[in-house]
């Protein structure tokens, strides 16, 4: 997968796009980035087809990948890059306008590489994912990386239209089809013509609204409500559900023919409690844009403890609203209450065992170390804590060794 930028400490970015290329970092002004209290060019950055390799230029710098030092080393998604000092973590992320794609966790990248890798043809894709875990901004990301980026992007929501408009909503219709019908409406489909159509909730539909969909998607016509004529469509449909339960067999609420008709590609998009170390980062991006509108604010570690704890049913759009109204309600620095307002919630007691104090690591791999802390106590197995994240165990122990997680964890006493 590959490493487009670094995020580091309090929400630092440092973008390298998705093209081949050479950048180097360093105190000279000459530096592709530049840092302080390092040497003039303390490494280059060097990538070709997707893999990036860093090489130490200055012996007074050391360079360390994953707490290796090293002369020369391949850097992949997810690494940690320090240089002098600063430590770094490499990401891949999809922009999106102002929007992107946030995270490193190795399943939700799976998902997006998927995603992105299926963009440039004209297959179906099916979005599988709980409510708020982003499958529209996916949708949208996917419809930005293909051919028919210049079309238009129609989403419309299968689930919040009464069953009597439906219909006239997906197909259109002609004045006088019903009442009310007082001139002519294109629908969904002829609106995203060249371009592309999520149905989102797709699920939602009633059966005889699903045999319709079905034929439109067979014939690529569609016969607006109350005329004779057929319009050829030119789309392409991306859909999207929350219901996995018996997808894919008889007694799913998606039908069988339907679904293999959408599923050309599935693609499932993690909760967030299966990547708590996005926490930080979708966090910082959320206040990000806050910041264009001049609230620039702050998170105490306290909060971000909090909320790295909290399970979050509602995944990405309940964490972008709870920042939202911790803008609106606290001052510079956001506390605990500020996101959960009335509420008890506290820093979870584990935490005060798990972290270490004077810890010189970045905010993200703060909280990073502290979820993994609690996984391991509440799991017992590195397999399971890493299973839990989200992460190849392989990573994951490695890591906990780094972060001195594995001595700190107390002996199992067996029973007699």
């Amino acid at each position: 997968m590959t490493v487009y930028g670094f995020s580091g400490p309090n929400g630092a970015s440092y973008e390298l796009g998705t093209r081949d290329g050479r950048w180097t970092f360093g105190s000279a002004a000459t530096a592709t980035f530049v840092l302080e209290n390092i040497a003039p060019i303390a490494c280059v950055l060097e990538r070709q087809q997707g893999v990036l390799l860093v090489r130490r230029k200055d012996a007074s710098c050391p360079i360390l990948v994953d707490g290796n030092r090293v002369l020369a080393a391949e850097v992949t998604v997810g690494a940690r890059l320090q240089i002098g000092t600063l430590t770094l973590t490499a990401v891949a992320q999809a922009r999106l306008g102002r929007r992107n794609l946030v995270g490193q966790a190795p399943v939700f990248l799976r998902a997006v590489d998927r995603a992105l890798r299926v963009a440039p043809s004209d297959c179906a894709v099916l979005l599988l994912g709980e409510t708020g875990t982003g499958k529209e901004v996916l949708a949208q990301a996917l419809h930005q990386a293909s051919k028919r980026r210049n079309g238009p992007f129609v989403a419309i929501n299968c689930g919040a239209i009464p069953r009597e408009l439906l219909a006239a909503e997906l197909f259109g219709h002609d004045k006088g089809a019903f009442t009310g019908a007082t001139h002519d409406r294109d629908g969904v489909f002829v609106q995203a013509e060249g371009g592309t159509l999520f149905l989102d909730e797709i699920g939602e539909l009633p059966l005889d609204q699903q045999a319709h969909l079905l034929r439109v998607l067979e014939t690529r016509r569609v016969r607006p409500v109350g005329s004779a004529r057929e319009i050829p469509i030119d789309v392409r449909i991306v859909a999207a559900t929350h219901r996995q339960q018996g997808l894919g067999t008889e007694s799913a609420m998606l039908r069988l023919d339907l679904y293999h008709r959408i599923a050309t590609v599935v693609v499932e998009l993690p909760p967030l409690r299966q990547r708590v170390g996005d926490i930080e980062l979708l966090v910082h991006a959320a206040l990000d844009e806050h910041a264009a509108d001049g609230s620039c604010k702050t998170v105490s570690l306290a909060a971000l403890q909090a909320l790295a704890a909290y399970e979050w049913p509602g995944n990405v759009r309940e964490l972008r609203h709870a920042v939202a109204r911790a803008v609106a309600l606290g001052g510079a620095l956001l506390e605990i209450e500020d996101f959960f307002p009335g509420t008890e919630v506290q820093a979870p007691a584990p935490l005060a065992s798990i972290a270490s104090e004077g810890s010189t690591l970045a905010p993200y791999e703060e909280i990073l170390r502290q979820a993994m802390g609690r996984a391991l106590v509440r799991k017992g197995s590195i397999r399971k804590a890493a299973k839990e994240l989200g992460m190849p165990k392989s990573t994951f122990a490695q890591r906990a060794k780094s972060y001195g997680l594995l001595q700190a964890r107390p002996k199992r006493i067996a029973q007699r």
